[in-house]
C-alpha cells in the first residue's frame, strides 16, 4: 500500500511510506519507500535478522529533500529467499545491492546501513565509489580485523571459512531439516537465547 501527500511547492509527490518490489531471477527483492521521489537518493540496509522495517522511525526525521529505499535483503522481511545451494554471503548481498541500484537507475546515492548493512554498505562502497556520494554506518557490525587480537585472517581464509560454513549448515538443514515455529513469539524468544547482544537488549529493555 501507499500513503502519500501532495507538497504545494513540489511538483513530484511526497510518499510517507510504500511498498517496493524489485524483480530479480529467482522472484523479488521488496522493501519500503520514504520521502521525496524527486529528492536525494538514499539506499536503507538493515542488520542482521532484521528488515526495511527498522528505518521507519528514523525516516520521517529526515530532510525532505531525502528520498529513502530500504531493502529487505534476500531472504529477510518480505524478499524472496535465495535458491537452494545459493549461500548467504557478504559478496552475493553486494551483488544484490548492485542489483537494485540499477533497477532504481540510480547514478549517485547515499548510503545507510546498520550493522550487516552497515559492513555491507563500506563493502559496497569499495566496490562501486564512483557511486556513493556519502556512507553512513550506524553500528557496524563486526570488528575490523586489524583490531581483534591474534594474527590477521588473510582474504583467502574469510573466504574459505565463508564457504565451508555454509556448506555445512546446508548439510546440516538437508539432515533436520528447518525448524517451523508455531508462533512468532516463539521464533523471537529461540532467536534471544543464541543472539548475546538481543539478550543484552532485551534486559535493558525489561528495566523500563
Amino acid at each position: 500500500g501507499q500513503c502519500c501527500y501532495r507538497d504545494s511547492f513540489l511538483s513530484e509527490p511526497v510518499i510517507i511510506m510504500t511498498d517496493i518490489s524489485i524483480p530479480v531471477p529467482w522472484g523479488f527483492i521488496r522493501g519500503l519507500e520514504f520521502g521525496n521521489t524527486a529528492g536525494r537518493p538514499w539506499l536503507g540496509l538493515h542488520g542482521w535478522l532484521d528488515n526495511a522495517a527498522t528505518w521507519t522511525t528514523l525516516a520521517p526525521l529526515l530532510p525532505d529533500d531525502v528520498h529513502l529505499v530500504a531493502l529487505d535483503l534476500p531472504g529477510h522481511g518480505q524478499s524472496d529467499h535465495l535458491p537452494e545451494g545459493v549461500h548467504y554471503h557478504d559478496v552475493e548481498h553486494v551483488a544484490h545491492i548492485h542489483r537494485a541500484v540499477k533497477y532504481l537507475q540510480w547514478g549517485r546515492f547515499s548510503l545507510l546501513g546498520h550493522s550487516l548493512g552497515g559492513g555491507l554498505a563500506s563493502l559496497y562502497t569499495a566496490a562501486f565509489p564512483e557511486q556513493v556520494e556519502c556512507l553512513i554506518m550506524v553500528d557496524m557490525a563486526g570488528c575490523p580485523p586489524r583490531l581483534m587480537p591474534g594474527p590477521i585472517p588473510t582474504l583467502g581464509e574469510r573466504m574459505r571459512n565463508a564457504v565451508t560454513r555454509g556448506e555445512s549448515l546446508e548439510k546440516h538443514l538437508s539432515v533436520t531439516g528447518e525448524k517451523v515455529y508455531e508462533t512468532v513469539d516463539q521464533a523471537v524468544e529461540k532467536m534471544l537465547q543464541v543472539n548475546g547482544p538481543a539478550k543484552r537488549l532485551k534486559k535493558i529493555f525489561n528495566n523500563f
